[in-house]
């Protein structure tokens, strides 16, 4: 039986990889939605569908476009791994990870967006 000093090295793995996703994914919706850097695609779709489109709210809310960024970012990776480990099951992950990592990449950003004064 492990004793409380005995550490699990698949189990560290898959939680720094799981900090990695939700740090990726947070970053690049941030990107889109808050940044500068995002911008030009904000603008593009204001002008192209009006700011009650769909597309707009899609790219100005952190919180709606994190949930698909999550879906590649997170699909990418498991196909990554998936090819890496030759187990196609690891795909049957997807479902479960993708909201996890776009929420838990929201709430980064929430808590990100108050303390350098970009709210």
């Amino acid at each position: 039986m492990p004793g409380p000093g005995d550490v699990n090295v698949v189990d560290v793995i898959t939680l720094v990889a799981f900090v990695i996703l939700v740090l990726a994914v947070a970053r690049i919706s941030r990107a889109i939605s808050i940044d500068l850097i995002g911008v030009p695609l904000i603008t593009w779709a204001e002008k192209k569908y009006g700011r009650t489109s769909k597309m707009y709210k899609l790219l100005d809310c952190y919180w709606c476009n994190s949930f698909w960024v999550s879906l590649l970012v997170c699909a990418a990776a498991l196909l990554i791994l998936t090819l890496y480990e030759h187990n196609a099951w690891i795909l049957a992950l997807l479902p479960f990870l993708w909201p996890a990592v776009a929420y838990g990449a929201s709430v980064v950003i929430d808590k990100t967006k108050v303390n350098d004064g970009a709210a």
